[in-house]
């Protein structure tokens, strides 16, 4: 399957269709018939046995055939759906143009924006239903782009990058015609790369020089090439993706943060190695630093920078899945029990206590508030 949505088109929509719209694990939401549904507990089994090898369609946005006096509500509503819950500040008449490509892959969310002129802002205490749980990483392609976050404030030119928090308050002010690149990285696969991403939101990475320029050349000579490559490729692609970034915001990390940009790449490649071990609960650090030829010493001085143990890492690793398993209904009908046994647990107490501390409510409590 490789074929192109509209947001405009009005089809039936087959299995087919709703695995192209499918978005591996960074969003729920799916256009069908010009609303956003999700698809039934049959389509989504459906879907997770097609998923694999298969490439996905292209998801587009076009306010080419929107009315003028429709698009700034519905600009708005598509962006809130797809990215964050914000408001459009400018004003947006009746010449604004506005075009987003999105392609849903494994791992993350490319997306392909050109577009008139636009001011939006998240305020604090906005809802967050809808959007992504993520970080957005921007390559501006042309124009001009201000974003500002975490009391911090970056203009871009093109080729430059930087990331921000989709689910905190930020302002985007673009003053004229501008094209960019938007990489939706799910929290959790940033986060356990460079734990202390949030120090780095709102930076501006030079695209001309550096770890910027290497990110922004790879991040924008595969999205040109995205109809062109396969779905194996795709995700591979992600990953190293992610990696880079990851990379990238260790060399522009402030003074006095955890890690250099060797020590950056050593904990992900560590971090790489734990990831499919995790439902071992015998796992341990011995068996760790076996697997990446390191010692248990050095491996806990690189977590201690990111105020972590190794063994601290894989309970919040292990803790982060189950939760996701809860909120979004992985793995069918299975109870909190088999959860936490499949994730590496094998003491429900510890697992109960743990859960409620990381996440201010019980598994429990979690599975009620989603209906589960």
């Amino acid at each position: 399957m490789d074929c192109d949505k509209s947001v405009n088109d009005d089809p039936a929509c087959s299995i087919a269709e709703w695995f192209g719209l499918y978005l591996a694990g960074t969003a729920q939401n799916f256009v069908c018939n010009g609303y956003f549904m999700k698809p039934s507990g049959k389509q989504q089994m459906h879907i997770n046995e097609q998923i694999r090898g298969m490439k996905p369609a292209a998801i587009r946005f076009s306010t080419r055939d929107i009315p003028a006096a429709e698009r700034g509500d519905w600009l708005r509503e598509m962006i809130c759906r797809n990215y964050a819950n914000i408001d459009i500040t400018s004003r947006v008449d009746e010449d604004f143009y506005s075009e987003t490509q999105i392609f849903p892959l494994a791992g993350l969310q490319l997306s392909s924006i050109h577009s008139s002129a636009i001011s939006i802002e998240k305020r604090p205490g906005d809802p967050d239903h809808g959007g992504q749980d993520a970080y957005f990483a921007v390559v501006l392609l042309s124009g001009r782009y201000h974003l500002q976050q975490d009391g911090r404030e970056a203009s871009l030119q093109p080729g430059d990058m930087l990331i921000y928090d989709a689910m905190r308050p930020h302002r985007i002010h673009c003053p004229d015609h501008f094209s960019k690149l938007i990489f939706a990285i799910p929290r959790p696969a940033l986060k356990h790369r460079f734990r202390p991403a949030d120090a780095c939101t709102a930076v501006r990475m030079a695209g001309h020089a550096g770890m910027g320029a290497v990110a922004s050349g790879f991040l924008r000579s595969w999205a040109a090439e995205i109809e062109r490559l396969t779905a194996d490729e795709l995700r591979n692609l992600s990953q190293q993706s992610i990696d880079l970034l990851a990379w990238s915001l260790a060399a522009i990390a402030p003074t006095g943060s955890p890690v250099s940009l060797g020590q950056a790449a050593t904990l992900t490649r560590v971090k790489a190695a734990i990831e499919p071990h995790l439902s071992n609960p015998l796992l341990n650090s011995e068996m760790i630093a076996a697997m990446v030829s390191l010692s248990p010493r050095y491996i806990n001085s690189l977590f201690a920078r990111e105020e972590l143990s190794l063994m601290r890492y894989v309970l919040l690793r292990r803790l982060e899945l189950c939760h996701g398993d809860i909120q979004h209904g992985r793995h069918g009908g299975l109870r909190i029990t088999e959860i936490a046994f499949r994730r590496g647990f094998n003491d429900l107490s510890h697992f109960s206590r743990a859960f409620r501390q990381r996440f201010g409510v019980s598994p429990r409590e979690l599975k009620s508030r989603f209906g589960r």
